[in-house]
């Protein structure tokens, strides 16, 4: 499977990607689209509580989000990334808090 990817940016630089093929391990529909389901729930998440709505739907144009299996990509504005970085350390990041492990 090929996907292009084009980003233009605020300051009109446009990058161009394509990403080729997929890797599956283990079970296709068990493992990687499940994989891909968890990643995107958790970052639809994060950006719904920070104020940005409908990025799951990619109704919104300051966040886009593209997975495939445990991998994500995301693009968005600056402030997006500085809240989304905030908000994942403050939940996700052992040194912090050593106990927990995600949303299970």
């Amino acid at each position: 499977m090929d996907l292009k990817v084009i980003i233009k940016s605020e300051n009109k630089t446009i990058l161009r990607s394509k990403l080729k093929g997929t890797t599956f391990s283990g079970h296709a529909t068990r493992t990687t689209l499940g994989n891909s389901l968890r990643v995107l729930c958790y970052v639809c998440f994060i950006f719904e509580e920070l104020g940005y709505h409908d990025v799951f739907w990619m109704k919104n144009n300051d966040v886009r989000v593209f997975v495939a299996g445990d991998d994500v990509l995301i693009k968005c504005t600056a402030e997006a990334a500085k809240l989304f970085d905030a908000y994942y350390k403050a939940y996700f990041d052992t040194e912090i808090k050593p106990n927990h492990h995600g949303f299970g």
